[in-house]
């Protein structure tokens, strides 16, 4: 059986709708909600008599690698689903999960998410966090050669990914959703306290990394993560993104030099800048022949990450209004690529002011 864990911070509709497909998982025992906004989340009375319930609540943020330990303190279950208040389980994907991570005795194990609740948008695999893949980075922000090496091999990592019809092992997991054996774990903790937000994942999957156990994606087990609906807190997620970053380097690669990545890379592709798009958001599409096109949206000139979505050739994409409503107001990269042709188009743009 699996103790369910959600971290609320000023989510409260998505907890509300997350909760009533929790309820209904039979493999779901509990389901403990940990509330980083006090005085905010109250439950209907529905919501109140669901015995599976658990309520903890802080009289502030305290961060989510701590909101999660005060659950998995109380858990009654050694098996514990992390997920996040915008992820929706698509049907028996829990079950799915879970059995693959005993069929395999994979101490953690993810799905597979779409960005939208059409499936249009499929979302990456976990970048995680290396001094390899930093230094690549690094690399690819200042050298044409090392730019075009390190959009080949994100390219092959997605593919890879979304390809697989089996569990395959990854070395890292988003954060969005995760199942994990906490017998199985050799830490104390469950996460590293120091990460206020993000990189506690990728804290916990390099531990396990180092420890050689099986990380493992389940392609059957699909969501739904309606991605960035959670607020910042009082610093800016970036901020926060780059704290948590430079704690990571730290703890993991004491005494190195960390290289620096300036994030100038993708100028060799002639980009089409528009300030801003106005829904409905049209992207058109060269008429090329090609064995498979895609539209692909970064938040940097790399694309790397992106989430990507299958285009005809000769017709224009237009952006799921689903997905542009929910979009933060920053600056976003789009492209047109094709499996063989590679990059077509490419735009910079930015939603609001």
């Amino acid at each position: 059986m699996i103790s369910a864990i959600i971290v609320n911070y000023r989510t409260e509709s998505y907890v509300r709708e997350l909760l009533g497909s929790l309820d209904r998982e039979r493999l779901v025992a509990e389901i403990i909600v940990v509330d980083n906004s006090p005085g905010i989340l109250a439950f209907d009375p529905e919501a109140r008599t669901n015995k599976k319930l658990e309520l903890i609540s802080n009289r502030e943020n305290v961060g989510l690698a701590r909101a999660v330990n005060q659950a998995a303190e109380v858990a009654s279950c050694t098996d514990l689903l992390l997920i996040n208040p915008d992820v929706r389980p698509l049907e028996n994907s829990i079950a799915i999960l879970y059995e693959s991570a005993k069929q395999w005795s994979a101490p953690i194990a993810g799905p597979r998410f779409y960005w939208d609740d059409s499936k249009i948008f499929r979302l990456p695999p976990a970048e995680g966090a290396s001094l390899l893949w930093q230094s690549a980075l690094a690399a690819a922000a200042d050298h044409p050669v090392d730019e075009r090496l390190a959009s080949f091999y994100w390219q092959i990592r997605f593919d890879r990914f979304w390809s697989a019809r089996e569990p395959i092992f990854e070395p890292f997991l988003g954060g969005a959703c995760l199942l994990v054996n906490t017998q199985k774990l050799a830490r104390q903790n469950f996460f590293d306290e120091r990460f206020f937000l993000y990189y506690e994942e990728t804290d916990l999957c390099f531990e396990i990394l180092m420890s050689g156990a099986k990380i493992l994606c389940v392609p059957r087990a699909e969501m739904i993560h309606h991605w960035g609906m959670s607020p910042a807190p009082s610093k800016s997620k970036p901020d926060l993104r780059a704290e948590s970053a430079r704690i990571f380097m730290e703890k993991h690669y004491p005494g190195i030099s960390i290289p620096a990545i300036s994030r100038k890379a993708g100028q060799g592709d002639t980009i089409e800048e528009r300030k801003n798009f106005d829904p409905p958001i049209r992207f058109p599409v060269p008429s090329v022949s090609d064995t498979a096109l895609y539209c692909e949206i970064g938040v940097n000139p790399l694309f790397i990450p992106f989430a990507q979505a299958k285009v005809s050739p000769g017709e224009a994409f237009i952006m799921p209004e689903e997905i542009w409503s929910r979009m933060e107001e920053r600056e976003y990269y789009a492209r047109i690529r094709g499996a063989l042709s590679g990059t077509l188009k490419t735009w910079k743009f930015r939603k609001g002011l």
